[in-house]
């Protein structure tokens, strides 16, 4: 049974920067309630042989997603790629979750973020999150989980609510750090690729028309120059229905 990421977060946030954040990762976790084998693989029940079926399964569509990838031009069609892949096989775990926590960053008005590994200096704790630098107080988004927190707090939260769902073993992991992913990795590039991408009015339309729930937190603040491209959208969520369906 798929394991809600709603139903094990608690969603108090202490600011506006982080009830922004935190309702991103739960709006992520709506959008794409596919099974995660990564998360299930940890399950304490289930037999070595169907833990290794799982991983082998995560790896498989990774690697024929990679392969994609380098014969994928132009930066839409990467995005639609990597979402008609999640979509169609059904599998969306932490790394494809950092991806599309990526996209809805930008879109959103989110700056200096970056996909990420958790770590210690001794040990890699094979985890992926949007990682955004927010000045003195970065803080994380993790949709894979359904959360968001500043750093020392989420890290707290790891080893405490959230260390079944990591695996972590009997060790405490305080020193957590994150680091970076190599952006020749293609689900990664085309984040990074996406990060710095002009958000032209031709890219916007297809985003638009095939993805309109990335688009769904604009605002004149934040997107002074997108919004007037955007001027057309009805902002009443049933105006937008109609509008996008």
């Amino acid at each position: 049974m798929l394991t809600s990421y709603l139903d094990i977060t608690n969603f108090s946030a202490r600011n506006i920067t982080i009830r922004e954040a935190d309702n991103l990762a739960r709006t992520i976790a709506k959008s794409f309630q596919y099974p995660s084998t990564s998360k299930t693989a940890i399950n304490k029940n289930i037999s070595l042989q169907k833990k290794d079926q799982l991983l082998k399964q995560t790896v498989n569509f990774r690697t024929a997603l990679d392969n994609k990838l380098k014969y994928t031009f132009g930066t839409f069609n990467k995005i639609d790629t990597i979402i008609k892949a999640i979509k169609e096989n059904c599998i969306v775990n932490c790394l494809e979750f950092s991806f599309l926590a990526s996209l809805y960053a930008k879109c959103s008005g989110i700056k200096n973020y970056d996909i990420k590994s958790l770590s210690t200096l001794t040990k890699e704790l094979d985890h992926g999150v949007l990682y955004v630098q927010n000045g003195n107080k970065p803080y994380v988004i993790d949709p894979w989980l359904g959360f968001a927190d500043y750093v020392p707090k989420a890290i707290e939260r790891y080893n405490s609510e959230f260390r079944n769902f990591l695996d972590f073993d009997n060790s405490s992991y305080k020193n957590i750090i994150f680091m970076d992913i190599p952006h020749n990795y293609n689900i990664i590039g085309t984040a990074y690729e996406f990060k710095h991408k002009y958000l032209s009015k031709n890219l916007l339309k297809q985003l638009r028309i095939h993805y309109p729930e990335l688009l769904a937190n604009y605002t004149p603040e934040k997107n002074k120059n997108v919004f007037k491209i955007l001027a057309d959208i009805v902002l009443t969520r049933f105006q937008k229905e109609n509008f996008w369906f």
